[in-house]
């Protein structure tokens, strides 16, 4: 559920950042957003083992 607020927080910011149109502003918090859901995958991965 946390996950799920996580990435609506991205998606509304990420949309503030293409209107102001800094392109590489918007690919540094993709890759951001990347890195950030992979860890979370592994964290969540580790909590199951």
């Amino acid at each position: 559920m946390k996950y799920g607020f996580v990435s609506f927080g991205f998606v509304s910011s990420l949309r503030d950042k293409v209107k102001s149109s800094d392109a590489s502003e918007v690919a540094h918090a993709a890759v951001y957003e990347k890195i950030s859901q992979n860890t979370l995958f592994l964290q969540e991965r580790e909590n199951k083992t």
